[in-house]
């Protein structure tokens, strides 16, 4: 994602590993926008699972999260790169709690998120 943002010459707000949790939970579990923010404030569960445990943690806004999303959108449009896939590549290796079950959608254990 570094290069991302090299080439946007932007940094997150957000932790990137928030932002693209969020975006792995919307598509895993067929969540609209309204629904993947209202789970992210509200569900303990998500909010764990995002690392966002503590009170003084805040859900990143909208604006923020649609601009990673367009940031991914032109950075595959120019290097033909799909960063998402590519994580999600990464993270289901052999061993892993998170496998995936089709093109884009993925398992996770619930090992922590109960």
């Amino acid at each position: 994602y570094r290069e991302m943002f090299e080439q946007f010459q932007s940094n997150p707000t957000t932790s990137v590993r928030t932002l693209v949790a969020m975006l792995l939970m919307k598509e895993s579990f067929g969540w609209g926008d309204t629904q993947l923010f209202n789970e992210s404030r509200f569900d303990i569960k998500v909010r764990y699972a995002l690392c966002m445990n503590n009170a003084g943690n805040e859900a990143p806004s909208i604006f923020v999260y649609n601009h990673f999303r367009r940031m991914l959108n032109e950075f595959e449009k120019a290097t033909g790169r799909n960063l998402v896939s590519e994580t999600i590549n990464k993270i289901t290796t052999e061993g892993s709690p998170v496998f995936k079950v089709g093109e884009n959608r993925l398992m996770l254990w619930a090992r922590q998120v109960a």
